[in-house]
């Protein structure tokens, strides 16, 4: 547990009850996402936001500029930029998720780290845009097995090629 992501209606509230029923760990933890998803997709709690967030934890260097393709509500974004210090653009095509993502930000004090933009891939790409890392969840079935991913590329023409 470095991470904790945390539903807003439960920031601040260290009672007994509240403790027992949400997946906080025992231990203590280094950083503290507060998030409130909206009808954004993203609350922190699927196990592919679970894994995406480890690998981004474990692979993602401190500084790095990041890219979190489909941010839904940020919550990607927001532990990139409060645990490795990084900037981050993140991307959506739904403008709830971009204003849930902007708003999650500033929650939790790294609004000015994010910066939100509804443009795709490609458009980055041709301005000559480039990052260290590409958060890219997305639903990828394999049988049963649901399979998110956090790539890390320097150029972003090898993302969707």
């Amino acid at each position: 547990g470095d991470l904790l992501v945390r539903p807003v209606w439960l920031a601040g509230d260290d009672t007994p009850d509240t403790a027992a029923d949400s997946d906080a760990p025992d231990e203590p933890v280094r950083y503290v996402v507060d998030l409130e998803p909206g009808r954004a997709f993203g609350s922190g709690g699927h196990e592919s936001t679970r894994l995406a967030l480890e690998v981004l934890l474990d692979q993602t260097p401190q500084g790095a500029r990041v890219l979190d393709v489909g941010c839904g509500s940020g919550v990607l974004a927001v532990a990139a930029a409060v645990a490795k210090d990084t900037t981050v653009v993140a991307i959506d095509i739904d403008e709830h998720a971009l204003e849930i993502t902007r708003e999650n930000a500033v929650r939790n004090g790294v609004g000015n780290r994010i910066i939100v933009e509804s443009v795709s891939v490609a458009q980055l790409a041709s301005a000559g845009q480039t990052f260290d890392v590409v958060l890219r969840q997305q639903r990828m079935h394999a049988g049963n097995i649901n399979i998110a991913s956090a790539v890390q590329f320097s150029n972003l023409d090898r993302l969707y090629h």
